[in-house]
């Protein structure tokens, strides 16, 4: 497809990364000439230097024959206009990074009015991964496939994991639920085991089972169980705004702690329910004297990485069972993983990953086989949805037929109502759904999961 992306920014920046190698025709717009000469250099894409809400700019970028404009500034109003100016020239589709929470809270009205195909806020989709994060404290990560019957999530193997030194082929030892390890993460390297894999102390596994079984798995594997009742976020950002009103809505209590009196004040109005403290939340006194350290979780939303992190480390040191680190340098996630954080949320790959799975879905409306693609592991392995189509080379095979490539394995089957966890055995058929799990990055078609050679 031809995608046209207004914003070399941080957000901008990744896009043009993740969508270059998915070979899209790329145009980038942006007023700092060295951005786009080092994009240029770095992604095959086409570089236009001016204003992305002028309409001579989208001229040249051939607006009127894109499929797809995403206006990803960190202006709301240029995204807004440029996606208006795009959609009346001709584009097909327009996508608009939006964060004003003013903006945000008339999405529809924006939606129907500007014909806007898509509206993103950032601070609300990270809102909501933080929430499915804090409702099951043991899960690192969760995406969902078959519109919620199927999980994947990501777990953190503890020196007590009934799993620690076990191979995989004997994981039914322990949990009598049906659950299938599709991808591990060790020191930074991410691995898609095959049965006599053996799983070590601070592995990160990635694991899926049917929704319905989770609770039992949890279980089973000594996870924790305990519900979150009391969550301490420390910066009182709109992140936070909007996390907040969400854990009000499910009864957990809050507090935020942020060090700016115009904010916090802000933050009373709108927060009537949270308790608000105006206080420095990196200062240890603090903490101590505000209970943070008996809470059930902390989240760090300060807008400087090495604070949040300091924070975090501090918390998990003084027992709080779940800590949850906002981490704008995604560089450096691996690092910040290795000093004790918990978990960590990145706004910008979370928008990035929603862009790109929102654009998957529109290729699949379009006759492609793929429904869903997630990023996991911070991005190195992916974990795709396809429809099986009748001539598939797959279809009447069993898996164990199939030559798939390296560090790639059909993690569950979707056959109606049926949820399968696949063995050597396991027979595909036509419109079965499949979830594939692979660290071979921009695969799109499903033949491309085999070797070149079993393909015909």
């Amino acid at each position: 497809m031809k995608i046209v992306i207004v914003g070399d920014g941080k957000l901008g920046i990744l896009l043009t990364q993740i969508l270059s190698e998915d070979d899209h025709d790329i145009t980038v717009i942006d007023s700092n000439p060295k951005v786009l000469m080092h994009n240029e250099g770095e992604f095959d894409t086409i570089s236009i230097k001016g204003h992305g809400a002028s309409i001579e700019v989208l001229k040249n970028a051939g607006v009127d024959n894109a499929d797809i404009l995403i206006a990803a500034t960190s202006s709301d109003e240029v995204n807004l206009l440029s996606s208006l100016f795009a959609k009346n020239m001709g584009c097909k589709n327009t996508i608009a990074r939006v964060r004003n929470t003013e903006y945000s809270s008339q999405i529809n009205l924006l939606r129907d009015e500007l014909g806007l195909s898509f509206i993103i806020n950032p601070d609300e989709i990270c809102a909501r991964e933080i929430l499915g994060l804090l409702q099951f404290p043991s899960f690192l990560e969760r995406e969902y496939f078959a519109s919620g019957l199927v999980e994947i999530v990501r777990i953190t193997i503890s020196k007590d994991s009934p799993l620690k030194n076990m191979a995989l082929v004997d994981i039914q030892k322990v949990t009598k639920v049906k659950a299938l390890v599709c991808a591990v993460e060790r020191d930074g390297q991410v691995t898609v085991p095959s049965g006599d894999f053996v799983i070590f102390e601070h592995d990160d596994i990635f694991i899926t089972t049917n929704n319905s079984s989770f609770l039992q798995l949890i279980k089973e594997l000594k996870l924790s169980t305990q519900k979150v009742k009391n969550v301490v976020i420390v910066g009182g950002s709109r992140i936070a705004l909007y996390l907040a009103n969400k854990l009000h809505k499910i009864k957990i209590n809050v507090k935020i702690i942020e060090n700016n009196h115009k904010r916090c004040t802000e933050l009373v109005e709108l927060l009537p329910f949270a308790d608000i403290v105006e206080a420095d939340g990196t200062d240890y006194n603090i903490l101590s004297a505000e209970g943070v350290f008996q809470s059930d979780a902390l989240v760090s939303l300060i807008n400087i990485d090495e604070e949040n992190i300091l924070l975090s480390v501090i918390g998990k040191q003084g027992g709080i069972p779940k800590t949850i680190t906002k981490c704008n340098r995604t560089q450096y996630i691996d690092i910040f993983k290795k000093m004790g954080v918990d978990t960590l949320i990145s706004p910008k790959l979370t928008s990035a990953f929603e862009i790109v799975r929102y654009i998957r879905g529109m290729e699949q409306s379009t006759g492609s086989e793929m429904l869903t693609m997630c990023k996991i592991a911070n991005g190195k392995a992916e974990a795709l949805e396809f429809r099986v189509k009748e001539h598939s080379i797959i279809v009447g095979k069993t898996l164990a037929e199939l030559n798939f490539k390296k560090n790639t394995l059909i993690a569950s089957i979707i056959r109606g109502k049926e949820i399968i966890l696949p063995s050597g055995s396991t027979i595909i058929y036509p419109n079965d759904f499949i979830v594939v799990v692979t660290s071979n990055l921009n695969i799109i078609h499903l033949e491309e999961i085999l070797e070149t050679s079993d393909r015909s």
